[in-house]
């Protein structure tokens, strides 16, 4: 039975990372929330609650448990609910800018877990807002001086399993998640003049530098940022435009949940 389509109304930049790779999928799993086990129900629930189907009402265990633990566990240590790291964060760098982290943030110069939803225009709107047009909830934003902030994203997995190195270190594929990072960061805080990203692999080897900075010549300043949000805003418009959501096959299929060999609707 061929599923009616959802339209996507808004975006966030993992939504927009999924409709690139396949609309389909994009499709399933966020339009949709099609379960992944009886392929007919929709999972209600996720985040800190188990994701249950509302039609065959079997649970849908988490597959990136570790991340949410060690992710949960971050959170709290930064706000100071938790007195520890998780033993999992075993490269010392990490453990050291966490504390630092912590620190900061009992002098208010952190924002953690912050959530941002803006409209078309880029102005901030009601975190409750229906169809919002862009959502994006930043791990950490650090005010520091000179009017910067600096947005940091804790990354779970990501590792080279060969040496325990960031994977692809070096290369161009995380410029759009800081590039994004940070043209959200700098249209919400009008008090900023500039904002950088750093990924952070907490699974990183304890040998490796955890850190993959955001290069000085991509900072954002003030006076690029609608040249940025014009570029995003361009490049969110086919996904929020789409009315067909075809699947676009590529070596992702052979572990994507909605796979015609795990008995999916997909064709492929």
């Amino acid at each position: 039975m061929k599923l009616p389509i959802v339209r996507i109304t808004g975006w966030s930049p993992t939504r927009l990372a999924a409709w690139e790779e396949c609309p389909l999928r994009c499709q399933l799993q966020y339009a949709r929330a099609l379960c992944i086990l009886c392929f007919r129900g929709r999972l209600m629930g996720g985040f800190s609650s188990p994701k249950i189907c509302d039609t065959c009402g079997k649970e849908v265990l988490e597959k990136f448990s570790h991340g949410i633990t060690v992710g949960k566990n971050l959170e709290e240590y930064l706000l100071g609910k938790v007195k520890k790291l998780d033993p999992e964060i075993r490269n010392e760098r990490v453990r050291e800018l966490a504390r630092t982290l912590r620190g900061e943030n009992r002098r208010a110069r952190v924002r953690v877990e912050h959530s941002i939803v803006l409209d078309r225009a880029w102005r901030i709107i009601d975190q409750f807002t229906k169809d919002a047009w862009l959502r994006v909830r930043l791990d950490v934003a650090r005010f520091v001086p000179a009017k910067v902030v600096q947005v940091i994203d804790w990354k779970t997995y990501g590792i080279d399993k060969r040496t325990g190195d960031v994977r692809d270190r070096g290369s161009t594929k995380y410029d759009d998640q800081m590039g994004i990072y940070s043209t959200v960061a700098l249209s919400a805080f009008a008090e900023v003049d500039e904002a950088r990203s750093t990924l952070v692999f907490v699974d990183c080897g304890p040998r490796f530098d955890p850190l993959v900075v955001q290069p000085a010549l991509a900072w954002l300043t003030r006076k690029n940022l609608p040249k940025a949000q014009k570029r995003w805003a361009e490049r969110a418009a086919p996904m929020l435009a789409d009315d067909v959501f075809g699947p676009r096959p590529g070596p992702y299929c052979s572990w994507c949940d909605y796979s015609k060999k795990k008995g999916g609707p997909c064709s492929y």
